[in-house]
């Protein structure tokens, strides 16, 4: 049986001061509410083109060699890892 860990960096595709150059008179002046609303924003283009924006690290471990020629396969899907 295999177990994955998906591990994700915490830094945004977008930075903070970028976003607000952009968007030049943000409703909210509320560094964390903005931070929040690009994260949203990411995850919500992640799931909506399946790919992914930052960068992901992914660990599988298996607790047997595989019996079918000693080839690996993944546990996961690649596009599952979106979601985790």
């Amino acid at each position: 049986m295999a177990v994955f860990r998906v591990t994700t960096t915490p830094a945004e595709v977008l930075e903070l001061d970028d976003v607000k150059v952009i968007l030049k008179d943000p409703p909210s002046t509320d560094d964390d509410y903005i931070s929040l609303l690009i994260t949203i924003a990411r995850e919500w283009a992640e799931t909506l083109t399946g790919l992914a924006f930052t960068l992901r690290t992914v660990n599988e471990y298996w607790d047997e060699w595989p019996s079918d020629n000693g080839i690996f396969r993944l546990a996961c899907r690649l596009s599952a890892l979106l979601r985790a």
